[in-house]
């Protein structure tokens, strides 16, 4: 900004006196000076009224928040979304490379929207925390496989849908400053009975059991925001207590903190596991092919009776699991976790992930112009299911 000085003029007056004649000069004839009189202008400056606009609560941002994804979903328009992201935004969709900006957030949303049909998508839950500026939110959609689920494979013209976990971080303006999004990239396949070439047929076989029926749309969206509670802390307490034993391996403590009649549901589980036994069967299962297994979290959000966590499974796969064979590999899969408790006990898990991430590469390159439907019928995706359950129940 160029800075203007404004500097005043003094006027000097220097008078002399002459010396040496004893003969007084002529005197001068005294003048008196008339000085005009000055006139003083005030020039009134028109205050401009500032208006400012209130800022909008934290609850008012993360309705913006659903509302923008909602009308990006239904109406397939990217920027629907982006309009409520910071310039530099960080996207991720799990098992892909991290975007940076709105043009990698609309690159991303764009080939989801463009290898499908038109869209429906509902809320079924909230978690939200003020004081982290942070919103988990599930969330369900379905679809038809109208236009190939991928560039050359051919339309099957089957249902198609799933849940998905989004993460977002706002900025003090409510903008949507990071976000992550969990969803399994596997279930639209299994349920369009699509397998890629070159696939084994133990994995083949194994799709059925990392997908999920295509859902039911909540009919509205439950909200759980943080206050801080003594519960809360103590329900983060007991997860944590629930991770470091499974980092552990110690089974029986792992199950100490869940009630006798434990519901896990999955976005990569054809059906819910119950009950302790099952549960049991899974975790033992899970430590004896991944001998390394740790699952520390990395972030916490505790809201009402629910606690929300990101999780980085580790582990090197010496045995086959769930119908997965053995690789010998060590790998990471990223999920993301929603507990409920019970009198201080775990009495429902959700669990997000896209199990493409962790999954051993096919025996032969991916050609999409060779994606075909499944040849054998276990390999199809269950039916949907009216009761088919899209996250928490209602409290």
């Amino acid at each position: 900004m160029r800075k203007i000085t404004l500097f005043g003029v003094l006027g000097t007056l220097v008078v002399g006196c002459g010396g040496g004649d004893e003969t007084p000069p002529a005197k001068t004839p005294e003048t008196t000076a008339v000085i005009a009189p000055t006139t003083t202008t005030t020039v009134e400056t028109k205050k401009e009224e500032v208006v400012t606009t209130p800022k909008k609560s934290f609850t008012e941002q993360r309705d913006l928040v659903l509302k923008a994804f909602g009308d990006a979903v239904t109406s397939k328009d990217a920027k629907k979304a982006s309009a409520i992201m910071t310039d530099d935004v960080s996207f991720t969709m799990i098992g892909m490379p991290e975007g940076h900006g709105k043009a990698d957030a609309d690159k991303a949303h764009e080939m989801w929207f463009s290898s499908v049909g038109d869209i429906k998508a509902g809320f079924a839950q909230t978690f939200c925390s003020e004081k982290e500026a942070t919103c988990a939110i599930h969330w369900a959609w379905t679809s038809t496989d109208s236009k190939g689920l991928y560039p050359g494979a051919k339309p099957t013209n089957k249902a198609i849908g799933g849940n998905i976990l989004t993460y977002v971080w706002l900025n003090a303006d409510g903008l949507v400053k990071k976000q992550v999004n969990y969803l399994n990239m596997i279930s639209p396949l299994a349920q369009a009975g699509l397998v890629p070439p070159g696939t084994p047929a133990n994995m083949a076989a194994s799709l059925k059991k990392m997908s999920q029926p295509v859902p039911t749309l909540p009919a509205s969206v439950e909200n759980f925001v943080s206050s801080g509670s003594e519960t809360e802390t103590k329900n983060i307490e007991v997860v944590k207590t629930r991770l470091a034993a499974f980092d552990n391996h110690k089974t029986a403590d792992v199950l100490a903190t869940n009630t006798d009649d434990l519901e896990h549901w999955g976005n990569d589980m054809d059906k819910p596991m119950k009950g302790k036994a099952e549960a049991k069967k899974i975790v033992d299962g899970l430590f004896a092919a991944f001998p390394d297994a740790k699952e520390p979290a990395t972030t916490w959000l505790a809201a009402g009776d629910f606690v929300v966590t990101e999780e980085a499974f580790t582990g090197t796969q010496k045995k086959a699991f769930m119908g997965m064979p053995a690789t010998n590999k060590s790998s990471t899969m990223h999920s993301a976790w929603v507990y409920q408790l019970k009198g201080g006990k775990i009495a429902k898990t959700w669990a997000f992930s896209n199990p493409m991430e962790g999954a051993p590469a096919p025996a032969a390159p991916v050609d999409s112009k060779a994606m075909t439907p499944a040849a054998k019928a276990d390999t199809k995706a269950p039916a949907a299911k009216a009761d088919a359950k899209t996250g928490p129940a209602k409290k």
